[in-house]
């Protein structure tokens, strides 16, 4: 629904009624996530009808000769485009661990949008390294014109529900007692 599936396409997907469909759609869009409809709808349709093409990052547009037909697509591709600074952020760390010596360390698995995920040896020192390495590659200025800057911080844990946040530049005993409060749940 995030990427502008309508009801038809939820009803077919989830093999749901489309009236239950429909409801899903509503409260998904205009209770529980309003600013998504509200930016497809207020922003990147009336945008595209105007000048028949949306911008993108890096100074790219998408061109559309009928936005309407083509929201779907050119509401996804305004949202993802940005994906793209951290798999510039990926292969930039990936640079680092190499240099430095921790390939075998330090195994980046995923990358979803705006997150790195790695496997990493349950060693301080190599934790540290990571932290004080990441955080300023994720948080480089790409663009001249950056009205958001780039924040990131690096979160640790033996899986996505239970993460605990590393201080930017954390101690040896910063992520000493954070390993600890990992080993104990």
């Amino acid at each position: 629904m995030m990427f502008g599936a309508m009801p038809p396409k939820i009803a077919s997907t989830s093999k749901c009624p489309l009236a239950a469909a429909e409801q899903l759609y509503n409260t998904f869009h205009y209770t529980l996530y309003p600013g998504l409809t509200k930016y497809r709808e207020d922003y990147v349709l009336p945008q595209t009808k105007k000048d028949g093409d949306i911008h993108l990052g890096f100074g790219l547009r998408i061109i559309s000769s009928n936005p309407n037909r083509d929201i779907r697509s050119l509401n996804n591709v305004t949202i993802q485009f940005y994906d793209v600074i951290t798999l510039i952020a990926l292969e930039a760390i990936q640079d680092q661990i190499n240099k430095a010596g921790y390939a075998q360390d330090i195994l980046p698995v995923n990358t979803i949008y705006d997150a790195l995920y790695f496997e990493i040896r349950e060693d301080p020192k190599i934790v540290k390294w990571l932290n004080d390495t990441l955080i300023p590659i994720m948080t480089t200025q790409l663009f001249e014109e950056e009205f958001v800057p780039n924040v990131a911080n690096l979160d640790i844990g033996k899986n996505l529900g239970e993460q605990y946040e590393l201080p930017h530049n954390a101690t040896i005993k910063q992520i000493n007692e954070t390993l600890q409060k990992i080993k104990e749940k």
